[in-house]
């Protein structure tokens, strides 16, 4: 596997809120071997789940040499399970209905066909064979990766991250009102550079494009709306892109190249999932695990940026903006300025709360001294 150590990555970033190992590798090595997983054939498979070393998803052995990797802590998240085979399962379903019919006169019970069910499973899962699924960890000083993009995936992990004392949470834009994510990827690929710090940031199409002719419906709502997918060697240089592209129509998936003049990022990426598929890096920088974790990391920090630019211009075109604080000349002939030299003169305050009683005492001494406002005659 290694997709994260090397090749086209697929994962999903973890931001770290809380975590009382303070980056430690070594305890968190410890308490990953309180959390390893067993041996199927000894345990079973219910209890084989846990932890494995950074270089083979089946060594239980986590050390320092086998799970610290270019500097940097990686793990596996093994699970293991009796995988009964579809097609056994509906023939022996359908051997002991047939027979169960022949001793009931031809007739099934809702409750009875779902016990077969249940028993047929039972009886294949005793010699069914053992299938394992692994999932990579890269732990960064901030950010944690994880290989995969499935929601189950990510969730199992999150948990087992807590039983290594880290509290995380996943990177997920949230769009403006009345808006989604599709839209912002629309934004993205309308041609044109997008500022970021002291580069621009370009991009386009790599490959296959899906997109929405009537914007992205929820399951909840009318889903009259027709989806296209638009593919070939040259998507971007297309006619039909084009016109996708004029008429606002929403992309939802896409294979784009991304680059801010150094580096480059080639990956599909889907807008409303928010996640993002074999990734390939190419760029002047050096290959190992610490240099591609940060890679990864900067990718999803640029999409993220630009999402947030792109909000904000929503907003501001919605009218919502934020309410910018008075200067000097704006106060004059306002209350705001003699409330604020009055709290220069008074004590500093030790809280937000005490902040907020300290400007109101303030406001009723200057608004007592004015006295109420006479009516003209």
């Amino acid at each position: 596997m290694k997709k994260l150590e090397r090749g086209a990555a697929t994962f999903t970033v973890l931001e770290i809120q809380r975590d009382e190992t303070h980056g430690n590798n070594q305890e968190r090595i410890e308490l990953a071997l309180l959390m390893r997983a067993k041996d199927p054939r000894a345990d079973g498979a219910e209890s084989a789940s846990g932890f494995t070393s950074g270089k083979a998803a089946m060594d239980a052995e986590i050390n320092e040499k086998n799970s610290v990797i270019d500097g940097v802590l990686k793990l596996h998240y093994r699970t293991i399970q009796k995988k009964v085979v579809a097609p056994m399962l509906r023939a022996l379903i359908e051997k002991m209905e047939e027979e169960a019919r022949a001793e009931n006169d031809g007739r099934l019970t809702r409750k009875e066909r779902k016990q077969i069910k249940e028993d047929a499973r039972m009886v294949l899962e005793k010699d069914a064979p053992y299938t394992i699924k692994e999932i990579e960890i890269v732990f960064g000083k901030t950010e944690i990766l994880i290989g995969s993009t499935s929601r189950h995936d990510v969730e199992v992990v999150e948990n087992m991250l807590r039983t290594l004392h880290i509290s995380t949470r996943r990177v997920w834009p949230v769009p403006p009102a009345n808006s989604n994510r599709a839209e912002f990827f629309s934004w993205l690929m309308n041609g044109e550079k997008k500022p970021w710090g002291q580069k621009e940031i370009e991009t386009s199409f790599a490959g296959a494009v899906e997109f929405y002719a009537d914007g992205v419906k929820t399951d909840e709502e009318n889903s009259a709306c027709t989806k296209a997918t638009l593919d070939g060697p040259a998507v971007s240089e297309s006619e039909e892109i084009r016109t996708v592209l004029k008429n606002r129509k929403n992309i939802s998936r896409a294979k784009i190249h991304l680059s801010d003049g150094s580096t480059a990022w080639t990956f599909k990426f889907d807008a409303e999932q928010w996640t993002f598929h074999s990734v390939k890096i190419t760029g002047s920088f050096g290959d190992g695990l610490y240099v591609r974790s940060i890679q990864l990391c900067r990718l999803n920090t640029i999409m993220t940026g630009l999402f947030e630019a792109w909000k904000k211009q929503q907003e501001e075109a919605a009218g919502i903006q934020e309410l910018p604080g008075l200067n000097d000349a704006e106060k004059a002939g306002t209350l705001a300025g003699p409330i604020d030299e009055a709290i220069k003169k008074a004590a500093t305050p030790t809280s937000a709360v005490e902040t907020t009683k300290k400007r109101l005492e303030v406001v009723k001494k200057i608004a007592a001294k004015k006295g109420p406002k006479k009516c003209a005659k």
